[in-house]
């Protein structure tokens, strides 16, 4: 025997599909935010100034805005480090070297901005990047990252960017291939307008490559 009078079969079979369109729709949405929420989660990061001379007027310091700039424009979480304003740095305890540590190995791209001198990076990015590396192999053994290096000299570039030159000079720091690398070169003598159109470039070429 029925429970359900047939004359009310068509309007609960009505709410019945309403409610079915209803959950239906709602789980869409909640997978569309999902993968929304996925899509433009922010990306991490990390531009260094490795010049010794931390003062806002040197170029190094220019180019690291520059750099950190165009990843904020596209959506990035982005941090930036002025080693050469970092005390202790040969204290592995200190607090800022820590928080230093921290930014290393949570950023998904690495921009390294450094003087050559003596046609090789400064001691303290050599001194950093090793220990930054270090913190970071105990922390994410198999951790993959992109790089990219801009490196600032007095002399002319063209000689710098060779394939025989290039892996010579960035052997020092220590971390893989570079998948970009840029030599800046007299910077000394090159124009307000050229140090400006370099400036320009690095802020609209920061979309980095998807890290696999």
């Amino acid at each position: 025997m029925s429970l359900l009078s047939p004359a009310l079969l068509p309007s609960v079979l009505h709410f019945t599909e309403s409610l079915a369109r209803v959950g239906s729709e709602n789980l869409r949405r909640l997978f569309a935010l999902e993968r929304v929420t996925k899509i433009r989660a922010p990306r991490k990061a990390l531009v260094i100034n490795g010049h010794p001379d931390p003062r806002p007027e040197r170029y190094c310091a220019a180019l690291t805005h520059a750099c950190a700039e165009g990843y904020r424009a596209v959506g990035w979480d982005t941090e930036e480090i002025a080693l050469g304003s970092m005390n202790g740095m040969d204290e592995p305890d200190d607090d800022e070297q820590a928080r230093a540590f921290d930014k290393y190995n949570g950023a998904e791209f690495i921009t390294l901005v450094f003087p050559l001198w003596l046609n090789a990076p400064p001691s303290l990015v050599c001194k950093f990047l090793k220990q930054a590396s270090e913190a970071d192999d105990a922390i994410y053994p198999a951790r993959k990252r992109k790089f990219r290096i801009v490196v600032t000299m007095d002399m002319p570039a063209f000689a710098h960017r060779s394939p025989t030159v290039a892996p010579k000079i960035l052997t020092p720091l220590g971390v893989p291939k570079p998948d970009e690398q840029i030599f800046i070169g007299s910077v000394g003598l090159i124009s307000a307008d050229l140090r400006a159109d370099w400036l320009r470039l690095l802020r609209d070429s920061v979309i980095a490559p998807p890290v696999r």
